[in-house]
């Protein structure tokens, strides 16, 4: 078969290439290949062969088919291989918008609960912390009040929560994230001036961060702005593998070893976990969230002893 055909047959539909790599991401690529291609055929050119017209336009189809093969093998292999100078860190952090942005919204109907999970882990060689492991399954209204069942080993607690406070600087409820800003730089001049506590400013920007996604029900548009403000941290650094992207937030002058992880899901920006490790106390926790979708009801054995916060006897 000829090389250009079998190009052709690999090559992914416009609606694929579309939602994996935006105008600003082919530019760029284009660019950078373009201006490599044009370094390496420099000399061709000296040597006096752009004066025969038949062999320019041979460059140009040669320059345009070596820039499509390479963008092709780009494709194939992934953009977590372009480049060792931090392309593929923002190319991760760009298809994550991305899918952010094309994602479903999570709207919560009055009289429906969104129902999910969070599977959470705690180890750690020293004695004085305890290792374990738990899960934390919760309802969340439209109004933003919520009911929770925590598991820890044998013991059962149950809490319930009224929406979130009017004195609170963020309003973290259903309709207060869908009314967080959509363009990034709004957005962070919104959590530069209300995030509190952490051990630095950009660090409670990346926690408040976390914290807002958790969620599950924050608009596509605001969780692809909110992905974009914690990648702009320069403290933190975008890794892609086995179909998850990961945002690590890690600042030795404030605290050695210590990396915070939001780790999302690649195809859909769903916030699927989180990490926290320690090199120095050898300390690991990790989180697994599952969000199993809206329900008519919160469990009556929950609404009843939620009254408790906290343990029931």
């Amino acid at each position: 078969m000829n090389p250009t055909d079998t190009l052709a047959a690999h090559r992914p539909t416009d609606d694929d290439l579309l939602t994996a790599w935006p105008a600003s991401d082919r530019y760029a690529v284009w660019s950078s290949l373009k201006g490599r291609l044009a370094s390496d055929l420099a000399p061709v050119a000296r040597r006096g062969s752009l004066h025969n017209p038949a062999r320019r336009r041979l460059r140009r189809w040669v320059i345009a088919g070596a820039a499509a093969s390479a963008v092709a093998v780009a494709l194939t292999m992934g953009p977590a291989l372009l480049g060792p100078d931090g392309s593929a860190s923002a190319q991760a952090v760009s298809q994550l918008v991305t899918s952010a942005k094309l994602s479903t919204a999570v709207v919560i109907p009055p009289g429906k609960y969104l129902h999910m999970t969070i599977a959470d882990r705690q180890t750690s060689p020293d004695p004085n912390m305890v290792t374990t492991r738990g899960t934390m399954e919760s309802w969340t209204a439209d109004d933003g009040r919520l009911w929770r069942r925590d598991v820890r080993g044998d013991r059962v607690e149950y809490y319930s929560f009224s929406a979130w406070p009017a004195a609170a600087p963020l309003d973290f409820t259903p309709r207060g994230t869908a009314a967080m800003p959509t363009d990034p730089k709004a957005l962070f001049e919104v959590l530069d001036r209300s995030v509190q506590g952490s051990s630095s400013h950009h660090e409670a920007i990346f926690v408040a961060i976390g914290d807002m996604i958790r969620l599950g029900f924050v608009p596509p548009a605001v969780r692809a702005a909110a992905i974009e403000v914690a990648a702009s941290l320069p403290e933190v650094k975008a890794t892609r593998a086995d179909g998850q992207t990961t945002l690590t937030f890690g600042d030795d002058s404030i605290r050695r070893g210590v990396l915070n992880s939001l780790i999302f899901d690649s195809a859909t920006a769903a916030l699927i976990g989180e990490r926290a490790t320690s090199q120095q106390d050898d300390f690991t926790y990790t989180s697994s969230i599952t969000i199993y979708g809206l329900v008519d009801a919160v469990p009556a054995e929950v609404r009843e002893r939620s009254a408790c916060q906290g343990v029931c006897n």
